[in-house]
């Protein structure tokens, strides 16, 4: 189950159609793991009572990127934008 819901993401595009609704919540996995790796923790577990809006903003984001560049070969490094939303959570080694 996903921590940032299809909708949400449907609704960051634009999309009213439900063609791509599999292929979205593939995309939103993605970022959501991506994002989880990115700050060294356990989305679900470490947020229970729901993800702080720079994160969720970070998702949505970058799954919107996947979906918008889908037939790339291959994705640059993580924008600098996302980066600075995610600074205050990610955990330090």
């Amino acid at each position: 189950m996903s921590i940032v819901e299809l909708g949400q993401v449907k609704q960051h595009l634009v999309i009213e159609h439900d063609d791509d609704d599999q292929l979205l919540q593939g995309y939103i996995d993605a970022a959501e793991g991506f994002v989880g790796d990115y700050l060294r923790r356990d989305l679900g577990a470490d947020y229970p009572q729901g993800l702080p809006a720079p994160v969720v903003s970070s998702v949505m984001i970058l799954a919107a990127r996947y979906y918008a560049d889908r037939e790339a070969a291959e994705m640059d490094d993580l924008p600098a934008s996302i980066k600075m939303m995610l600074a205050n959570y990610r955990v330090f080694l």
